[in-house]
């Protein structure tokens, strides 16, 4: 597990790490944040002499007027973030602090970015809720450069995913009798081909 499953850092194992942040202010998870909450809050620790390795920002900073599972626009919010989280990406590089941000692409609500700008890329049922098609190249395509972009535009050092609906259902639904199985066998290559491409594009990450 530790030689082959764990990333790496620079080669080496990782070493115990620090982990804090400002959380479940002024909403649950972190969608009620602001730039200003989250600099205070990691300068506060550095100046009381508890500089963390990671910063962790997790679900909620993108418009979701504070409901964090309504992902679908992997944009930050511009209200409580007007200038991006490039300032707190930027503070955290300069104090040797690596920033952990959280995605979960694969869910897409009602109302959101891509559900109302990109419906081929996503599997609909009667819900509010869809599931994102990896298997769609050009989804996929889409998914890799844009997740790039806000990497190195928020300095982003470790990428956090979950998933956390069950997409069979999804899958189910728009197969055929004769092609059972190959939604889910194409989404999760392309899975795999997202993953290896933010790895690729930005040595370090994990």
């Amino acid at each position: 597990y530790f030689a082959h499953i764990l990333p790496r850092e620079n080669g080496q194992a990782i070493p115990p790490k620090l982990c804090l942040h400002v959380w479940n202010v002024g909403g649950p998870e972190f969608t009620g944040a602001t730039e200003e909450q989250q600099m205070t809050g990691l300068q506060t620790y550095i100046d009381r002499g508890m500089k963390p390795d990671i910063w962790w920002f997790d679900a909620g900073w993108y418009p979701c007027n504070f409901d964090w599972p309504h992902t679908g626009t992997w944009r930050h919010d511009p209200e409580r973030f007007p200038r991006g989280l490039t300032p707190l990406g930027q503070l955290c590089e300069d104090n040797g602090v690596q920033l952990l941000l959280w995605f979960e692409p694969e869910r897409v609500r009602e109302g959101t970015e891509l559900w109302n700008e990109h419906p081929e890329w996503i599997l609909k049922n009667e819900s509010n809720q869809a599931l994102l098609n990896l298997g769609d190249t050009a989804c996929c395509d889409w998914l890799i450069a844009h997740v790039n972009g806000l990497i190195r535009e928020y300095h982003i050092h470790l990428y956090r995913q979950d998933f956390n609906f069950n997409p069979a259902p999804y899958w189910e639904l728009h197969e055929s009798d004769d092609r059972i199985g190959v939604l889910e066998n194409l989404h999760v290559q392309g899975y795999l081909r997202y993953w290896d491409a933010l790895i690729d594009a930005n040595p370090g990450l994990w």
